[in-house]
């Protein structure tokens, strides 16, 4: 995972900070296009990363 966030990435980071919430926004060399793809990518569930999904679009609608 790179230490220096993409202006995109860095503006992710901003906002959640503007939030007070302490989410770290990382990102990874690997290619992530898929949900199981992002999952190995950071070691984690596929349904970890579905989850976030659905709760980001819910909260978008």
């Amino acid at each position: 995972m790179a230490d220096t966030l993409k202006s995109s990435a860095q503006r992710v980071q901003e906002i959640l900070k503007s939030y007070n919430l302490a989410t770290k926004v990382a990102e990874v060399a690997a290619t992530t296009r898929t949900s199981q793809e992002a999952a190995e990518a950071i070691g984690c569930d596929v349904e970890q990363i579905a989850k976030t999904h659905l709760h980001h679009r819910q909260r978008h609608k």
